[in-house]
């Protein structure tokens, strides 16, 4: 023929369909896959730390203030946009331009992170945020870019470059696919479980952004610094595992605000000061592990109120008097539930209701 059949454009787009968006194939557990590990034998061989070197009793880390979790829609303000950009520039991201889309998420991320911290060009905040930009194609309108952010921060604050485990880590697959880290059916990070896996720095402040963070396992590591006070807000978080690592400083107050917790081990650091009587909020605490650091002063009576605790171990402190009359009708109470108490009452404490005594 001397020309090509005319096909109907309605009939040629019949046989596509748009692809569908990238999901994972089946949704991340929010349970993970193996319960970690509690020690709960007094006569089990500790491991305890060298401990030539007192610390001082106030450690300071130089963290940037966290503010609430933007809304994970943008909304800039007229004044604040870039200029308009000629008509026959690139769009992406629901037609925005390239250097839109760079200042929109910036904007976004400023909230959530000090811009003076952010233009440290070699600082982990700076690095994270750079990495949002240039490595990923995820757009201002993203829900979970805060949370992307968050557990990118978290990699590069603790030298995630020399992990011994770090699967699909700054990938362009959801977070809730790198190693470690686990999420819920809505996508939001609810574990990370990253022990004995060589991480080396100090916990971000930022930590506080994974508000359905339920676990943090991080022990047996090269961690230091302090726990960030910004903890407090994580109101669901229930296991906290960072013994074993070099922590220091004082148990913030604001961990004492978490009365979701059932687990705190924090043995084997470098804590100091003594433990508040505010302790009596955590009423869910099954495991309270704190052997191994440098705690002074009496245990409070408040800890009497602590009616669903099982495990509490003390031992290789600086820990001085007796244990108050309180704490002991309790554990001696036919209700009581506590299977180990664990102090140093050979020498430093008095105690004559502990189950072990070190």
């Amino acid at each position: 023929p001397s020309h090509q059949p005319t096909i109907p454009l309605s009939l040629i787009l019949s046989f596509f369909t748009l692809a569908p968006s990238v999901l994972p194939t089946s949704n991340p557990s929010n349970i993970p896959s193996t319960a970690p590990s509690i020690f709960i034998s007094p006569t089990a061989s500790y491991e305890f730390m060298n401990k030539t070197i007192k610390p001082s009793a106030s450690l300071t880390t130089s963290q940037p203030t966290i503010s609430n979790r933007p809304s994970s829609s943008y909304q800039p303000s007229s004044s604040s946009q870039p200029s308009s950009s000629p008509e026959n520039v690139r769009r992406i991201c629901d037609g925005l331009t390239p250097d839109e889309r760079k200042f929109y998420i910036t904007e976004i991320i400023s909230k959530v992170t000090e811009h003076n911290v952010l233009d440290n060009t070699f600082g982990s905040r700076s690095l994270a945020l750079d990495y949002i930009l240039s490595k990923t194609k995820i757009c201002p309108s993203d829900k979970n870019i805060v949370q992307r952010y968050a557990i990118t921060l978290f990699y590069f604050s603790l030298g995630g470059h020399n992990w011994k485990k770090k699967s699909f880590f700054l990938s362009r697959k959801s977070e809730c696919y790198w190693y470690g880290i686990f999420c819920n059916n809505n996508m939001e990070v609810t574990h990370i479980h990253l022990a004995q896996n060589n991480l080396e720095g100090i916990i971000p402040e930022e930590i506080s952004l994974l508000e359905s963070l339920n676990e943090l396992i991080v022990n047996n590591n090269n961690i230091y610094g302090t726990i960030p006070a910004s903890i407090g807000i994580l109101s669901h978080l229930q296991v906290l595992h960072i013994e074993h690592n070099s922590v220091g400083g004082t148990i913030p107050e604001n961990l004492y605000h978490i009365n979701s917790l059932n687990v705190i081990d924090i043995s084997s650091n470098l804590f100091v000061g003594t433990i508040s009587p505010r302790i009596q909020s955590l009423n869910k605490l099954v495991y309270f592990s704190i052997h191994n650091n440098w705690f002074t002063g009496e245990l409070p009576s408040e800890m009497q109120s602590l009616q669903n605790l099982k495990y509490f171990y003390a031992e290789t402190n600086n820990l001085s008097g007796d244990v108050p009359t309180e704490i002991c009708n309790v554990i001696s109470s036919p209700q009581s539930s506590l299977l180990d108490f664990v102090m140093d009452c050979i020498s430093d404490v008095k105690c004559d209701c502990c189950t072990f005594c070190w």
